[in-house]
């Protein structure tokens, strides 16, 4: 590290639930929460959003491990929640949901 140059932590925080999400949000250390796609219900995408840039925290999507056709039907039924959620970050943890998000613009 160069003199005079500071490192930045950075704390990323992935819930399963709205328990989880709630502690990471009031603890008021996380910089970035994850809300998982596989344990959470789209039409709350956008509620906790919302509340997570309230207090001044970003707010991501945990993609699946393993992407298959079911994630395919059910990222594709709840595309609107996708694009109104205002994520600001996504984990992928796999090519096919890189190139699936990319064929939806």
């Amino acid at each position: 590290m160069k003199e005079g140059s500071r490192k930045i932590i950075q704390i990323s925080v992935t819930t399963e639930d709205e328990a989880q999400f709630r502690a990471a949000l009031e603890s008021g250390r996380a910089d970035l929460i994850h809300i998982d796609a596989a344990y959470s219900d789209p039409g709350d995408w956008r509620r906790l959003t919302q509340e997570a840039h309230a207090a001044g925290t970003l707010a991501g999507l945990r993609l699946p491990q393993i992407w298959r056709r079911e994630a395919d039907r059910f990222f594709g039924a709840h595309l609107e929640e996708l694009k109104e959620a205002g994520f600001d970050r996504w984990l992928f943890r796999n090519p096919e949901s890189v190139m699936w998000f990319a064929a939806q613009g």
